[in-house]
């Protein structure tokens, strides 16, 4: 629809109807991660669902400070064109936050096909924020070349989808190197992130997020 009716308008419209699309499009990808994910992980006890706690906080602390803040104080219009708007930078964050917490709910054991997925969809969320920044700027064209991380990210996805199902599934607590490698990364990340804009925000939903954490 984009393509036939709306790419050669010289100012198209915001929100049209293939926003709605692209946004479906999230659900059904969420949907397929966490199917993915679930073929690999046999049992799932508080320790693993720690571990995918720790991994979507860091990811949301780090993408709201990052990237939601700045898109929230740019974005002007109707409630409707914010709110789509706005709805790209949430889904993205909503979408990572599943990918890394599906990797380390498998003890860093993700399979062939769950890697790709989420190697695809981490290529579509860093083309999204790239998008998001550089039309807020005036600076996005056609020849950007985060243009081909959407056409990539999709790619990776459908190929990780075409794997065949594991045979063998990940059982109890991963030992050795995984079982510290979740908190210890994000823990790491945090407290780094935390140091760099602790003179610069001063949202409470990242504070909170960063200490739950």
């Amino acid at each position: 629809y984009w393509t036939v009716e709306l790419s050669q308008q010289e100012a198209p419209p915001f929100p049209s109807p293939a926003d709605p699309a692209y946004l479906a499009g999230y659900v059904f990808v969420l949907c397929g991660i966490a199917g993915l994910a679930r073929s690999r992980v046999q049992r799932m006890r508080a320790l693993e669902w720690t571990d995918v706690a720790i991994g979507a906080l860091s990811v949301a602390a780090i993408g709201i400070t990052v990237l939601l803040d700045y898109v929230v104080a740019n974005t002007t219009g109707t409630t409707l064109e914010v709110g789509v708007a706005l709805g790209y930078p949430v889904f993205d964050l909503i979408i990572l936050g599943v990918a890394v917490s599906a990797i380390t709910l498998t003890g860093w054991e993700p399979g062939r096909g769950l890697a790709i997925a989420c190697a695809g969809v981490c290529a579509i969320g860093v083309g999204d924020a790239v998008y998001t920044y550089q039309s807020l700027e005036g600076t996005y064209t056609a020849t950007s070349w985060n243009n081909i991380l959407w056409p990539l990210g999709v790619t990776a996805i459908a190929i990780g989808a075409l794997q065949a199902s594991p045979i063998s599934h990940v059982h109890g607590r991963p030992e050795g190197w995984r079982a510290f490698a979740s908190p210890a990364i994000f823990a790491l990340v945090v407290v780094a992130f935390t140091m760099l804009i602790s003179f610069e925000s001063e949202s409470p939903l990242v504070a909170a997020l960063t200490v739950l954490t």
